[in-house]
């Protein structure tokens, strides 16, 4: 698969966005992975690109690390999982660690708990107060969500992991970023094996650096040749390119 690197993205300038999967579940493939798709297409429909995935499990400074590495290389990073009312949900101490600041309750979100908690006639009990927990300096991310909010520090928007409730965290979280042109994309399908045309798609990225172009097989002999970017003439230039290389090489192509 070929791929466009960071540079590439810089120089369609896009905002870079980290997403940091967290739990031991995930890792140990007892519950399946579903909000990488939703987030991706989230941030494709307002021009964002997705650059990076980490997956990590319950572990503070394992988090950490993540965090830290994630926001130092991108301009936003989104979590899922982790700030639930048990012992094991580890998520805000790891961020709080990632940010060297206190991990406590903030007023706004324990405010809006505490509304929803009475709301449903349930005592506000320690474990409930937990997702009410922050790092020190944290704002909280309003959505459509009623019950524990996720939030905000620095760069990093932290939202639960529950697929129904982070679609609705990470759209907020999404609609704060800002907005650039929405990404295109144009393919063709190449009926051969990566292997008889790479050389021509490198060439064909060299002479076109504005446009992303991937190779994703789908079969042996039947791989989807994407190109993308945010300026259609730029992309069908390429794809026209790359079609005349392949027909010159008497490789099929459908669509």
């Amino acid at each position: 698969m070929l791929r466009a690197g960071a540079g590439i993205i810089a120089a369609m300038g896009a905002c870079a966005v980290g997403f940091l999967i967290i739990g031991d579940e995930i890792l140990s493939g007892r519950t399946r992975e579903k909000n990488l798709q939703p987030l991706a297409e989230m941030l494709a429909a307002r021009g964002l690109r997705l650059r990076e995935v980490r997956v990590v499990g319950d572990c503070e400074k394992a988090i950490a690390d993540a965090v830290n590495a994630l926001r130092g290389e991108n301009d936003f990073v989104v979590t899922s999982g982790g700030i639930g009312p048990t012992h094991d949900d580890i998520t805000t101490d790891g961020v709080a660690a990632a940010f060297g600041a206190r991990a406590e309750e903030n007023a706004e979100m324990l405010a809006r708990l505490s509304a929803n908690v009475a709301a449903r006639g349930l005592e506000l009990s320690a474990a409930r107060r937990r997702m009410a927990r922050a790092p020190q300096g944290a704002e909280m991310v309003e959505c459509d969500f009623a019950g524990a909010p996720g939030y905000r520090i620095g760069n990093v928007f932290v939202c639960a992991g529950v697929p129904e409730i982070f679609a609705l965290m990470a759209a907020a979280a999404v609609l704060r970023m800002p907005r650039a042109a929405a990404l295109r994309s144009e393919s063709f399908c190449a009926r051969a094996p990566e292997s008889a045309y790479a050389e021509i798609l490198a060439q064909v990225q060299k002479a076109h650096p504005q446009v992303r172009i991937g190779s994703y097989p789908r079969a042996v002999n039947d791989c989807a040749i994407v190109f993308s970017g945010d300026d259609e003439k730029k992309i069908q230039a390429a794809k026209k390119e790359a079609a005349k290389k392949f027909a010159a090489a008497d490789i099929p192509l459908g669509e």
